[in-house]
């Protein structure tokens, strides 16, 4: 009975278009179950330092690579990523921080994740403004991203 419902897509040497093209189009099917991605990526080189897993061209004749941040946007959430690839670990903080921050989060650079303004009375009663930030710690950050994301991955800790 469940089976019948479960739809598939096998993507053998896909491109970016086509990664791109069949993340959206499972994500339109699926509406609002979980999604599973699974990244076969024996073969090929390992995932890079800049959180991107490699695809081929459009002429199928050299790897490209492909931003892992945008494969999380395009299968949305929520989702199963499993990343069966040499190196897989050093994607984690790519998958694990929240959409639109920047790739510096991502590497352990320290990012704010909001900020407040305040006005105070200066000299001579002209205001002043001050801006501060408050950090959240990583794991509370990750744990907020992930929620709807299970990502599934060989590491080395």
């Amino acid at each position: 009975q469940q089976r019948a419902k479960l739809k598939y897509k096998r993507a053998l040497d896909p491109t970016v278009e086509h990664v791109k093209d069949l993340c959206i189009k499972m994500r339109d099917h699926a509406k609002n179950e979980r999604l599973l991605l699974h990244y076969n990526g024996h073969g090929v080189p390992r995932p890079t330092a800049n959180g991107e897993i490699w695809v081929f061209d459009k002429h199928h004749t050299q790897y490209i690579p492909l931003s892992v941040s945008d494969l999380k946007k395009w299968i949305g959430k929520p989702s199963i990523v499993v990343l069966d690839c040499s190196g897989a670990g050093v994607l984690m903080p790519f998958l694990t921080q929240p959409l639109g921050t920047t790739s510096a989060s991502a590497t352990g650079m320290p990012v704010s994740s909001s900020s407040s303004t305040t006005t105070q009375t200066g000299t001579g009663g002209a205001p002043t403004t001050s801006q501060f930030a408050v950090e959240e710690d990583e794991a509370t950050k990750a744990s907020r991203t992930v929620r709807d994301t299970i990502v599934l991955a060989p590491t080395t800790e």
